[in-house]
Parts: C-alpha cells; sequence; structure tokens
C-alpha cells in the first residue's frame, strides 16, 4: 500500500491545475496507509504538527483536511470539521517503513520518545548506529502480525473509510457486520 500511497500522491501533484480526466471529476480525498517515510506530504505535515501531539499521531492545524489515525485511535478532531477536501493516514507507530529515518544514525527518532506509541516496545532503546541497522533489517525482512509494523490490519480500514465518505444509509448494525466480515478469524 505504501507504493500505492506514494504513486497517488505524486499524481495528485501531477494533475493539480491540469484540465482533463482525471480532472474533470476530481477526488476529494485519500486514505493512506502506511506511509512511507519518504512521502513529502506526510513528512511536512508530521514535521508542522501541534507541538504537544506525537510523531506516530500528530494532529495538523483544525484537522479540517488532514488526520491521522492507528490501531487504538480513530480520526475524530473535536477542533474541527472535516473540509470538503480530506486526507486521512491510517498509520502505526511500529511500521519502520513509515518511520525509517537516515538520521537515527545520530539522532533519537521522535517516535521513539515519550509518549510511545501503543505497540512500540517500552524495552526499545535507541543507541547511534545500531538502532539505524535495526531499522533497515526490519525494512528488509522485518515480518508482524496484521495490526503491528506494516501489517495494516483490514479492519482498521473501515473506520478510515466511514470518516472520510461519510456514507448514507450504513446503521450500526450493517457497520458490525462489516466489520465482523474483516475481523481476523481466531
Amino acid at each position: 500500500m505504501a507504493l500505492e500511497r506514494h504513486s497517488t500522491e505524486l499524481t495528485h501533484a501531477a494533475t493539480d491545475g491540469v484540465a482533463g480526466p482525471l480532472t474533470d471529476d476530481p477526488f476529494h480525498g485519500a486514505l493512506w496507509s502506511g506511509p512511507p517515510y519518504r512521502s513529502t506530504t506526510w513528512r511536512n505535515v508530521t514535521r508542522n504538527r501541534e507541538p504537544d501531539t506525537p510523531a506516530w499521531l500528530p494532529k495538523f492545524r483544525d484537522g479540517s483536511v488532514v488526520r491521522f489515525m492507528n490501531q487504538y485511535q480513530g480520526l475524530d478532531a473535536p477542533e474541527g470539521e472535516w473540509g470538503a477536501f480530506r486526507i486521512a493516514y491510517l498509520q502505526y507507530a511500529s511500521d519502520p517503513i513509515t518511520f525509517f529515518e537516515p538520521q537515527a544514525l545520530y539522532r533519537e527518532p521522535d517516535w521513539m520518545r515519550e509518549p510511545r506509541g501503543p505497540d512500540v516496545s517500552e524495552e526499545l532503546r535507541w543507541y547511534p548506529v545500531v538502532t539505524l541497522l535495526q531499522l533497515l533489517a526490519d525494512l528488509a525482512i522485518g515480518r508482524s502480525p496484521p495490526g503491528y509494523g506494516h501489517e495494516i490490519a483490514a479492519e482498521h480500514y473501515i473506520d478510515a473509510w466511514l470518516a472520510l465518505t461519510e456514507p448514507e444509509g450504513w446503521s450500526e448494525a450493517d457497520l458490525d457486520r462489516l466489520r465482523q466480515r474483516f475481523a481476523p478469524s481466531p
């Protein structure tokens, strides 16, 4: 999904201000899951987040355009209403694809600082050079169960979809059935 997210971001930038089939009926938002660390939009928004919010679940301005969620917290933003154009990021604090940064070689990454994401071990410590090597290993061969790391669980997309699209006619019973369909089997 990270590659697809990166491609849609580039497509949106390439069609900005250009008339054509994509812009005649433009999209009104996007759900990007597990954004890769090199994503320009994600980096800028995360860097310019509200100062009292963590890098792994930032708040950006009033939340009218960009919101973040993880497997424990949805896209609610009591300080602002959604605007006409919406971007939602579904990301896990333990995702090495999202939170990789070469500067971990010599500087502790923001996502490792307190408060830590609920899926980041308290035992994890930052060490110069060593932490970067661990992150590189995770990028190359790391595996996680769905809901951790870069394995976005299917059921976590449902609330994001609901908040982004605000579909008419969906009852709580309909949503419960959909959640059950995508719930992991025991």
